[in-house]
């Protein structure tokens, strides 16, 4: 496999570009067999925003603490050490760093059997990916210390404000949480729920409007504002969202917006008794 580079990003769209709204997609598949074997469990997903044509991956379980990066083709590969341990990493996002620079934010907040008594997420810069990096820990602690899996996260681009989202099957709770980039003791408070069940992967909008979520049915994007196409819900958090309808997977895990907030990208890992494939999927915004 060709040796991954880290090059410095060109400029992001400008917000006018990145307020664009698609409504059709063409859906280009990656297979899982033509992956590197790392990512057979692909949980989270994120595009850079400081280093040009990179994503970055996580796998679940009982998986080293590695943040798997790749080009965008899925053919150059590296493993980055992020922490000395883990324990259910299940999403990750990238957003603005307090101090300046972008940071990635890696959730350790898995509990599929309710038993965990602490959960994590890791905040590393990327701009020291290209040698060798130690995140910091923040440790999350929900309300009650409910018996919670939750497996999607989703950071404000300016990485302020981080939403945690519990994977249930009767609804989903939405929990939020505003960081000042010194505190390493976060007590995330609810503030809405939502009738998307079993939800495994979230994503903010570069414009900070809307967030994508994906669960086994297929993505729901969430919006501030009326948008066409989009609902009105009862809830005032994000109150309007649509469905979008997916290549479905063996089992849909994470997405991400691509960085021009048209097009979007999402996985699912690899489920030996699964007649769905698996891998990658590049959803390409079709313009009209």
């Amino acid at each position: 496999m060709a040796e991954l580079s880290f090059v410095p990003a060109a400029q992001p769209p400008s917000s006018q570009q990145a307020e664009r709204l698609c409504e059709d997609w063409d859906f280009q598949l990656v297979k899982g067999q033509s992956l590197n074997p790392e990512l057979e469990e692909m949980s989270g997903l994120a595009f850079s925003r400081h280093w040009d044509d990179l994503l970055y991956h996580i796998a679940d379980s009982e998986n080293p603490p590695h943040l798997l990066v790749s080009d965008s083709l899925m053919q150059r590969f590296r493993a980055v050490p992020y922490a000395d341990e883990n324990r259910d990493t299940e999403d990750l996002a990238v957003a603005a760093c307090p101090e300046g620079g972008s940071c990635l934010f890696i959730a350790d907040t898995g509990d599929n059997f309710h038993l965990r008594k602490e959960r994590f997420v890791y905040v590393v810069r990327e701009d020291a990916l290209a040698g060798s990096v130690q995140g910091q820990q923040l440790r999350i602690t929900f309300p009650e210390q409910q018996a919670l899996d939750v497996e999607a996260l989703a950071v404000a681009p300016d990485g302020r404000e981080l939403y945690f989202f519990s994977k249930e099957k009767a609804k989903t709770q939405v929990f939020s949480v505003s960081w000042d980039g010194h505190s390493n003791d976060l007590r995330p408070q609810k503030i809405a729920e939502l009738s998307r069940t079993m939800v495994t992967g979230a994503s903010f909008h570069p414009s900070a409007r809307r967030i994508l979520l994906i669960n086994l049915e297929g993505a729901l994007e969430l919006s501030m504002e009326a948008k066409p196409g989009f609902q009105k819900t009862q809830r005032t958090w994000f109150p309007y969202e649509r469905k979008i309808a997916l290549m479905n997977l063996a089992q849909q895990e994470a997405i991400a917006y691509a960085p021009d907030g048209l097009s979007f990208i999402y996985s699912s890992e690899r489920k030996p008794w699964s007649y769905g494939p698996w891998g990658l999927v590049w959803a390409r915004c079709r313009l009209r």
